[in-house]
């Protein structure tokens, strides 16, 4: 997991999420979506796997939302939704 180093103070509302991404085949792909959302300011941790199509992010509510992160992972190539 890598922790943003943003520099925002976190607002204490934090909201882990698993969304499905379709696409990624190999590590490569999974680090790539990985330092794309951890690059987003308020997500704290991503977790990611191509071989299960999920990706896993804790951010801050005030900061960042779902659509944010799955319109950065789309814009590597990839399919995002939210998992439910």
């Amino acid at each position: 997991m890598y922790p943003s180093y943003r520099g925002y103070r976190r607002s204490g509302i934090m909201k882990k999420n698993e969304y499905r991404v379709t696409g990624m085949t190999c590590p490569g792909c999974e680090n790539s979506v990985k330092r794309v959302v951890t690059n987003i300011n308020g997500v704290e941790n991503v977790d990611a796997h191509f071989k299960m199509s999920r990706v896993v992010a804790s951010y801050d509510e005030k900061v960042t939302n779902d659509d944010e992160i799955m319109n950065a992972i789309r814009k590597l190539g990839y399919e995002a939704s939210i998992k439910e």
